[in-house]
């Protein structure tokens, strides 16, 4: 019954075992500045686990919306990609790798109404439409020697 950050939840249902997450922190967390410090990869945080977060903006797909407070980090627990972008009172924000896979965002413009956004970079959708037109071709090849074949 004990595991790395769940806790039995006791009263319940006997012919259950429900569990709830002890070390849980939202996708999109606003936390003090200092909240990875020495933390440097996902394991540090077996000995030193992150506490103090409060869940933040709300959304769905690519785009979340909402206030953040004053003096606080934007932590997204998504893998670090370039194609995010958090502007504070329209202001954009700086953005650091945390915990060597996530990303954390600071606000510059301190806190405010924020928009925390993703892009599809250009290249990546280049490279979609070229493998698009790789298959087209290859497909119309395909096509070409069968229809060929059979006169």
């Amino acid at each position: 019954d004990t595991q790395l950050d769940l806790r039995r939840l006791a009263g319940v249902n006997s012919a259950l075992r429900i569990y709830e997450n002890t070390e849980w922190i939202p996708v999109r967390a606003a936390a003090v500045s200092t909240f990875d410090e020495g933390r440097t990869s996902l394991f540090d945080l077996q000995v030193a686990p992150i506490t103090g977060t409060i869940g933040m903006l709300v959304g769905e797909g690519n785009r979340y919306v909402g206030i953040i407070p004053d003096g606080v980090e934007l932590f997204v627990a998504q893998t670090a990609d370039g194609g995010w972008r958090l502007e504070v009172a329209g202001v954009e924000s700086a953005q650091r790798r945390s915990l060597d896979w996530a990303t954390t965002f600071v606000p510059n413009a301190g806190g405010g109404e924020a928009v925390l956004a993703y892009t599809t970079p250009r290249w990546k959708q280049l490279v979609v439409i070229v493998q698009l037109l790789a298959l087209v071709g290859t497909m119309s090849l395909a096509v070409r020697r069968l229809i060929g074949g059979r006169r």
